[in-house]
C-alpha cells in the first residue's frame, strides 16, 4: 500500500513540477517581450528626438538663407547707382555660395529625416507585433498561474495527508473503512430477506393456483352425467379454460421481480 501511495504521490508531484516549469517558462517569455517592447519604445523616442533636432536645424538654415538674401538686397539698394557697384558682384558671389551651402545641408538633413521616419515605422510595426504577443502570453500566464496555485495547494494537501494516513485514505472525506463494513453486511442481509420473501410469495401463489386447478377438475367429474353432446362441449371448453389459467399463472410468476 505504501509503495502504491508513493508512486501515486510521485505522479502528482510531477504534475505540480510541470505546471511550475510552464509558469516559469512563460514568465521568462513575458519578461523578454517586455524588454523588447521597452527597447523599441526607446528607439522610437530617439528617432523622434533626432527628427525634431533635424527639423530645428533646417529651420535655422532656412533663416540663414532668408538673411543672406535680405543682406544682398540691402547692398543692392545702397550701391546700385554708386561707383562701388563692383562690390555687389563680389557680395553676390559670396552670398550665393553661402545660400547653396545651406541648401545642400538642408537636403542632406531631409534625407536623414526620411531615414528616421523609415526606422520609426519599422519599430512601430515591431511594437504592434510585440504588444499582441505580450498580451497573448500574459493571458496564457494568468491561466497557468491560476492552475498552478490551485493544483499546488490541492495536490500538496493530498500528498501530505496520504503520507500520514496511508492506512485509511478515505478518512480524508470524513469516511472510514471500519464504518462501511457493517453497512455492507446489513445490506446483504436485507437483500437475502427480500429474496426469501419473494420466494415464499411465489410458493404460496403456486399452491393457490394448484388448489384452484384441482377444484376445477373435481367440478368437471361431478358434471359427467350430462348428455353426450353437452359433455363433448364441456370437454372441448375445459382444456381451453385450464390452459388460460396456466398461462395467467406463468405470466404472473414472470412479473415478480427477482
Amino acid at each position: 500500500m505504501n509503495d502504491l501511495i508513493k508512486e501515486t504521490n510521485s505522479t502528482l508531484e510531477e504534475a505540480i513540477v510541470n505546471l511550475f516549469s510552464l509558469k516559469t517558462e512563460n514568465e521568462h517569455k513575458l519578461t523578454d517581450l517586455s524588454k523588447e517592447v521597452d527597447k523599441q519604445l526607446q528607439n522610437v523616442k530617439e528617432y523622434k528626438d533626432s527628427f525634431n533636432r533635424s527639423k530645428d536645424q533646417i529651420a535655422k538654415w532656412n533663416d540663414d538663407i532668408n538673411g543672406f538674401e535680405a543682406d544682398y538686397q540691402n547692398l543692392v539698394e545702397k550701391f546700385q547707382n554708386d561707383e562701388l557697384q563692383n562690390i555687389l558682384v563680389s557680395a553676390n558671389k559670396e552670398i550665393t555660395l553661402k545660400i547653396d551651402e545651406r541648401k545642400k545641408k538642408i537636403k542632406d538633413e531631409q534625407n536623414e529625416m526620411n531615414k528616421l521616419i523609415q526606422k520609426a515605422s519599422i519599430s512601430k510595426q515591431k511594437l504592434v507585433k510585440l504588444t499582441a504577443e505580450k498580451k497573448a502570453i500574459q493571458l496564457k500566464l494568468d491561466y497557468i498561474l491560476d492552475a498552478y496555485e490551485f493544483y499546488n495547494k490541492t495536490l500538496s494537501d493530498i500528498i501530505e495527508y496520504s503520507t500520514s494516513h496511508s492506512d485509511d485514505l478515505c478518512s480524508y472525506f470524513g469516511e472510514s473503512k471500519s464504518k462501511e463494513e457493517p453497512i455492507e453486511e446489513t445490506t446483504e442481509e436485507v437483500v437475502e430477506e427480500r429474496k426469501e420473501e419473494k420466494k415464499n410469495k411465489k410458493d404460496k401463489h403456486k399452491e393457490s393456483k394448484e388448489i384452484e386447478i384441482v377444484e376445477a377438475e373435481e367440478d368437471v367429474v361431478e358434471e359427467e352425467p350430462q348428455t353426450e353432446e353437452v359433455q363433448e362441449i364441456e370437454i372441448h371448453e375445459e382444456p381451453v379454460e385450464e390452459e388460460t389459467d396456466m398461462d395467467n399463472f406463468f405470466n404472473f410468476d414472470d412479473s415478480i421481480p427477482d
